[in-house]
């Protein structure tokens, strides 16, 4: 067994349990990594100033792209999610598409900004993992050389 296979690959999209929302779970993935994690970051700034306001177009760029699919949003999900009045039965699934993700950043501030702070974690965890990799390159040699 290698180390390497046991590390995750942070930049894989992955299946995430949506907090509050019992059985939703949202694929995400990241970004590209050097200008998504810039991006990232100033997004997440501007939503959590932005108050009630319509969120940037930046960080709307960024959640589209970030959820890939989901699983499980039901009715009752989406209840939870959006504080508003939603008909339908309860267990009704609603199937991921363009339209339906648009609709709930509209009425989701929570999920918009879970998700922004999804990328934003994943994008701190690229940065640590480049300064490392970036430090260990620059240490110099200091193993001692075998003398015959």
């Amino acid at each position: 067994m290698q180390i390497s296979e046991l590390i995750e690959d942070i930049y894989l999209p992955q299946w995430v349990d949506c907090p509050g929302v019992p059985g939703f779970a949202v694929f995400l993935r990241l970004p590209d990594a050097a200008r998504g994690f810039v991006l990232a970051s100033r997004a997440l700034r501007e939503a959590e100033a932005a108050e009630d306001g319509p969120p940037p177009e930046m960080a709307l760029y960024l959640v589209r792209y970030a959820v890939a699919d989901w699983r499980g949003l039901t009715v009752a999900g989406l209840r939870q999610l959006s504080q508003l009045p939603v008909a339908g039965a309860a267990d009704q699934e609603i199937p991921y598409n363009a339209d339906n993700l648009a609709s709930l950043l509209k009425i989701s501030g929570e999920f918009f900004v879970w998700v922004l702070q999804w990328i934003n974690q994943r994008g701190n965890a690229v940065k640590r993992e480049a300064e490392i990799t970036e430090n260990l390159s620059a240490t110099p040699n200091t193993t001692p050389i075998p003398t015959r």
